[in-house]
């Protein structure tokens, strides 16, 4: 096949893929994918492979073209490539609850985005997924410091998608140290960002939005509310396959804090993460 031909199939996935069909896509670019032989594009390939199957909530199998990626990006010596891997990879073993792992391959992410100067908006899904490791340990305050970095690279590059899961994350952060209002700020400027921007976001994002304010509100005893918010948003099949809550075990260490008699306290110290960002969250729901 034709290195032409083969872009060209290539974009037709991505174009099925934005129409949301996703399967029809995922067919194409594995027809790609048994034939394609220049490197870089191989891997592009692979990332949208990974990319969907995160999406539908496969964790290992997003994982097993991150691997593949890997082996790309390391016979090419790309510093770039590297970084993306290494980021899928940390993904993936978060969803895993493997949280050694994917703390270590988000600090590869990151060592390797610095060096090859990427951009904004890929260095804030760095973050985000050290975020994510770091609150799989229950370290709040570290998580806090990265999100609080996404934020500002999701809106210094107007990447309202990175800006909508790193306050979706924020929002974990504080419904597990049971902080429900403020975890509830965040929850509901991911849904305002997906209600009214306009933008065409993914199914995942979507559901999740609403299934977060639903919890937040549940734990409030706003059960009402709660029940208003717990309708998602119809998928095809494979959308609902995912897993709901994307953090897996994490909601198990909510047990981590019970003992504390001001949860956020463990926090507090000096850091001023939510006031910084509270400009930013304040809408007054």
């Amino acid at each position: 096949m034709g290195q032409r031909q083969t872009r060209q199939k290539v974009d037709k996935g991505l174009k099925l893929y934005h129409a949301r069909k996703t399967e029809q896509a995922v067919h194409e670019w594995k027809r790609v994918l048994s034939k394609v032989k220049e490197q870089r594009l191989r891997f592009e390939v692979l990332g949208h492979l990974a990319q969907v199957y995160g999406e539908w909530g496969f964790a290992r199998e997003k994982m097993h073209y991150a691997v593949q990626q890997m082996d790309i990006a390391s016979d090419l010596e790309s510093d770039e490539l590297k970084s993306e891997s290494y980021l899928n990879l940390a993904i993936s073993n978060e969803r895993l609850c493997e949280y050694h792992k994917s703390l270590s391959y988000a600090r590869h992410s990151l060592a390797t985005a610095m060096s090859s100067g990427v951009g904004s908006s890929k260095l804030g899904y760095v973050y985000l997924a050290l975020a994510a490791s770091n609150l799989g340990f229950s370290s709040f305050k570290d998580s806090l410091e990265n999100l609080e970095k996404a934020v500002k690279m999701a809106i210094e590059a107007e990447d309202q998608m990175l800006e909508c899961e790193a306050y979706g994350c924020l929002g974990n952060v504080y419904k597990c140290l049971k902080d429900y209002d403020r975890a509830l700020k965040f929850y509901v400027r991911a849904r305002e960002l997906i209600r009214c921007r306009g933008q065409d976001w993914p199914p995942r994002l979507k559901t999740q939005a609403y299934l977060n304010m639903a919890t937040a509100y549940r734990s409030m005893r706003k059960l009402d509310m709660a029940m208003d918010c717990g309708e998602p948003p119809k998928h095809g099949p494979k959308e609902m396959n995912m897993t709901f809550d994307p953090n897996g075990g994490l909601l198990g260490h909510v047990e981590r804090v019970r003992g504390l008699p001001y949860p956020f306290d463990c926090v507090r110290d000096g850091s001023g993460i939510y006031e910084r960002l509270l400009p930013c969250v304040d809408l007054g729901a």
